[in-house]
C-alpha cells in the first residue's frame, strides 16, 4: 500500500528487489512459493513508479532475466501480468535510441540464450495475453528485431506454422508488428542464402495477406494493433519485392469502391495513404499488364475528389495549420505521378468521370490561384498550376 520505490532515481535497494525475486523465481523450491509470490507483487507495483529514464544496466538486466524465468512459468495470473509489464518495459529499452546503454547489456544476455529460446519465450507470452484478452503497450519481440534482425530465421518459421494457436494470435493482431518488422528488415537487408530466401518468400506470401486483410476494415482502430502507414509500408516493400501484387490490386479495388460508396469512411490523410499504395502498385505492374489495372484509375479519380475538400480547408484555415497543407502537397504530388501514367487510362472510364476532373479543375482555378502568401505554400500553387495545364 506503500510507496516503497524513489520515482525520480533508481537505488541499491530497488536493484536487490529486482535480483532476489529473479532468484526465487528461478528456484525449484516448494517452500519459497509464498515469498516468489510475495515479491511479484511487489516488482508488479514497482512498475507504475519505476522509470526507464533513470534505469541502470544492471537493473535492466536483471529484469530481462525475470522475464526468461518467468516465460517458463505462466500458470497462474501473477506471473502473467508481470511478464507482460517486464515485456513493455524491455520492448521500450529496445525501441528507444537513447537507451542504448541499457539495450546493449540485455542483448547480450539475450543472445547467451538463444535466439531461438527467445522467440519461443516471447510467443509463450503472447499465448498468455491471447487466452487473457490482454493488449500490450509494445512488442519486445519486434523491438529486439528492429535493434538486430539478422538471427531471426526461427521466426520467420514459426510465422509459417497453421494451427489453431498461431491462428488465434494472428486473428488478435499479436503477432503482426513482428511480422512486419521482420519483412521491413529482411526485404531492407536483402540475403545471398538461398535457404532464408525460401523461406521469405513463404512468409511474404502469408503476411502479405494477413495485411491486406486489414485494408478494409481500417475504421475499426479496435481490430489492429498497426497503423495503417505502417500496414502499407509492408505491402509496399512485398509489391517491389514482386509478391502479393495481384492480390493488393484487388484489396485496392474492394477498399477504393467502398470509399466510393461510402461503406468506408476514412481521414484525408488514411486516404492519401491508399493512394501512395495504389501509386506502388503502379510502378510494380509489368509495363504489359498495364492497361488491365483499373486501381490506377480509380486511385487518380479518387485523387480529384480529394483536392478540392483539401484546397477549401487549407484557404479556410490561412496557413496556420501546417501538417494540413502538408498533406494537400503530397497529394497534389502523388495526382502529378498518377498522371504521369495517363497512357493506361481507359477512355471510358475517364469520359464517365469527366464531372470529377472538371470540378478538379474549377476547384484549382478558384482556390489555388489566390495569393499564396497569405495562406499556403508554393507548391500548392505550382501543384494546381500543373492540374490546370
Amino acid at each position: 500500500r506503500h510507496n516503497i520505490v524513489p520515482a525520480n532515481h533508481h537505488c541499491r535497494a530497488t536493484d536487490d528487489i529486482w535480483k532476489e525475486c529473479c532468484t526465487v523465481v528461478a528456484s525449484d523450491n516448494p517452500k519459497q512459493l509464498r515469498l516468489k509470490h510475495f515479491l511479484l507483487s511487489v516488482v508488479l507495483r514497482m512498475f507504475s513508479d519505476a522509470k526507464v529514464s533513470v534505469m541502470s544496466p544492471l537493473l535492466a538486466t536483471t529484469m530481462f532475466h525475470l522475464w526468461a524465468a518467468l516465460s517458463d512459468d505462466l500458470e497462474e495470473k501473477l506471473p502473467v501480468e508481470v511478464c507482460i509489464h517486464l515485456s513493455d518495459c524491455l520492448a521500450e529499452i529496445f525501441s528507444s535510441p537513447e537507451k542504448g546503454h541499457l539495450a546493449w547489456p540485455v542483448y547480450q544476455s539475450l543472445c547467451k540464450m538463444g535466439m531461438a529460446a527467445f522467440v519461443d519465450s516471447c510467443l509463450l507470452t503472447l499465448f498468455k495475453q491471447d487466452q487473457l484478452g490482454r493488449e500490450s503497450k509494445r512488442c519486445f519481440l519486434a523491438s529486439v528485431m528492429s535493434y538486430d534482425s539478422t538471427n531471426f530465421v526461427c521466426l520467420a518459421k514459426v510465422l509459417l506454422k497453421n494451427d489453431d494457436k498461431y491462428e488465434r494470435l494472428w486473428q488478435s493482431g499479436l503477432l503482426d508488428m513482428a511480422a512486419s518488422t521482420l519483412v521491413m528488415k529482411t526485404y531492407t537487408q536483402g540475403s545471398s542464402d538461398e535457404a532464408v530466401e525460401g523461406i521469405m518468400s513463404k512468409v511474404a506470401e502469408v503476411a502479405g495477406n494477413r495485411f491486406l486483410t486489414l485494408l478494409p476494415g481500417m475504421e475499426n482502430k479496435g481490430a489492429q494493433v498497426l497503423s495503417l502507414e505502417m500496414i502499407v509500408d509492408v505491402i509496399e516493400k512485398l509489391c517491389f519485392g514482386g509478391y502479393n501484387v495481384s492480390e493488393t490490386v484487388q484489396c485496392l479495388q474492394e477498399v477504393i469502391g467502398s470509399l466510393e460508396k461510402g461503406t468506408l469512411v476514412l481521414s484525408a490523410q488514411h486516404e492519401i495513404q491508399i493512394v501512395r499504395l495504389g501509386i506502388c502498385v503502379a510502378a510494380s505492374i509489368q509495363e504489359e499488364e498495364m492497361n488491365e489495372s483499373i486501381v490506377i484509375v480509380k486511385a487518380f479519380l479518387r485523387c480529384c475528389k480529394l483536392i478540392p475538400k483539401l484546397l477549401k480547408k487549407v484557404v479556410r484555415a490561412k496557413g496556420v495549420e501546417e501538417e494540413l497543407t502538408m498533406l494537400l502537397e503530397t497529394l497534389l504530388g502523388y495526382t502529378a505521378n498518377l498522371w504521369e501514367r495517363k497512357d493506361c487510362f481507359s477512355d471510358d472510364a475517364i469520359s464517365s468521370s469527366s464531372s470529377i476532373v472538371d470540378s478538379l479543375i474549377v476547384s484549382c482555378l478558384k482556390y489555388g490561384m489566390m495569393d499564396t502568401s497569405a495562406f499556403a505554400s508554393f507548391s500548392i500553387f505550382g501543384g494546381c498550376l500543373k492540374i490546370i495545364r
